[in-house]
């Protein structure tokens, strides 16, 4: 998607694995994101009058740089992210006039709304009772819950027996053999596992616990509409793309629609920590 010039957004993001992947979440969005160095923001964002500025709190001088932005700016939104254990960043850069500070892991769940809607993102009516929450899941101890609870999963992509030392038939095979049910999901593969495969996500008849991904990164989005036209009543619990799978904008959308997600894991690695016996 080509970025729009009438929405630009300024980032301070010096962790530069980090900032490819919020550039490339701007791209798919849309959005004209320009990557500053922490000294140089103020006045870049003097120049180019950005819809939005993105602050990383670890930035050397990050506080300050709130601080000076809002002085110069105040209408300016600025948005503040940190890890979850440096709380007094966060209370320093709120103290400086930052309009949010969001935890690392609400910043990755939220930035596609946040690039696209700005603040408005972060204000949206909460829940109604008894709603599913939506949740970016990288707790280990959250990942590992979900892999002991797991009764029933659903694997997009997986192989048959012809390819039996593939990561997508070795692992459904795990989960089989540990009394998980596992229905497949491949339009190429009839049926694997002893049963027979669904063509798509649209042909579930029932809600599994877990949704197992194994597709390319930039087959995300098409799997995610999937996912979101799926009725309340055969939505999984989870979504879980494999190792090295990951779409930060795709997952923002599932988020947002009370999935949880969880990105590039191996959900057979924390299988087998759990040692069931069933």
């Amino acid at each position: 998607m080509r970025p729009s010039a009438a929405r630009r957004v300024l980032a301070v993001i010096p962790d530069m694995f980090f900032a490819t992947k919020v550039a490339a979440t701007a791209e798919a969005a849309g959005i004209a994101l320009e990557l500053t160095p922490p000294e140089r923001a103020a006045e870049r964002a003097g120049e180019s009058s950005p819809a939005l500025v993105l602050v990383d709190l670890h930035a050397p001088g990050s506080v300050a740089l709130v601080s000076a932005l809002k002085a110069s700016a105040p209408a300016l939104p600025v948005v503040g992210f940190f890890s979850h254990v440096e709380t007094d960043l966060r209370r320093d850069a709120l103290a400086a006039g930052a309009d949010a500070v969001l935890p690392r892991s609400q910043f990755v769940a939220r930035l596609a709304a946040l690039l696209a809607r700005g603040l408005e993102a972060l204000h949206e009516p909460k829940p109604a009772a008894g709603a599913r929450r939506g949740e970016l899941v990288e707790d280990e101890g959250a990942l590992t819950a979900i892999a002991h609870g797991m009764k029933s999963v659903a694997v997009v992509g997986i192989k048959d027996d012809r390819d039996p030392d593939a990561p997508a038939y070795e692992i459904p095979k795990l989960f089989a053999d540990s009394g998980v049910r596992v229905i497949g999901v491949n339009p190429k593969v009839k049926a694997a596992l002893g049963r027979p495969t669904l063509g798509s996500l649209a042909e579930l008849r029932e809600a599994p616990d877990v949704v197992d991904v194994f597709r390319r990164s930039d087959a995300i989005p098409e799997l995610a509409e999937e996912l979101l036209a799926l009725p309340a009543d055969r939505r999984p619990g989870v979504v879980w793309l494999q190792s090295g799978i990951r779409h930060d904008a795709a997952a923002a959308r599932l988020v947002a629609a009370g999935y949880r997600v969880v990105q590039d894991r191996c959900l057979g690695v924390y299988s087998r920590r759990t040692r069931r016996g069933r």
